[in-house]
């Protein structure tokens, strides 16, 4: 939300702050610098939920995605797939038994908002999962190239998918 007042411009963020600048120019928050980082952003969002935030990618290309997941999980876990966009290829409990390594293969099939679901299930404990919830902002052709995160990497394009819808 902006307000022109004269020769300055107003910016106001979702929060409400404004942020005043003479020139048009745009300014972050202290906040919003520390939280665009180049890291997998993982976050509770609710009772046995959990957000992999993985940003901008690039549409019909197939990433590579590998982050640490802490979580209760005892011992190996099984994945259960919710979607035909993810593949995990690994699964690893973390030495110090904080949580599990995970390593995905993810096919941005669809711009902007994807949002896949993958549930993670404890072999010895079936009762005992999580479900991980993985977030991507997925740019369309001619969009730009997005910086990947770390953890993030292309390992294929598929040019013969049919962008006519």
């Amino acid at each position: 939300m902006n307000e022109d007042i004269g020769s300055r411009l107003i910016n106001k963020d979702l929060m409400g702050h404004k942020h005043v600048d003479e020139n048009h120019h745009v300014h972050f928050t202290e906040e919003q610098i520390r939280e665009h980082d180049s890291c997998i952003h993982i976050k509770s969002e609710g009772d046995q939920l959990v957000g992999a935030h993985l940003g901008f990618l690039s549409l019909n290309h197939k990433y590579e995605i590998a982050f640490d997941l802490p979580n209760q999980l005892a011992g190996d876990i099984c994945a259960d797939l919710l979607s035909g966009n993810v593949r995990v290829v690994d699964i690893k409990p973390k030495q110090d038994g904080s949580g599990h390594t995970i390593r995905l293969h993810f096919f941005a099939r669809k711009e902007k908002l994807m949002q896949e679901k993958v549930r993670l299930q404890s072999a010895h404990h079936p009762s005992s999962f999580l479900d991980l919830a993985l977030h991507a902002r997925v740019l369309g052709k001619f969009k730009g190239t997005p910086a990947l995160k770390e953890g993030i990497h292309c390992i294929g394009v598929d040019e013969e998918v049919d962008l006519s819808d």
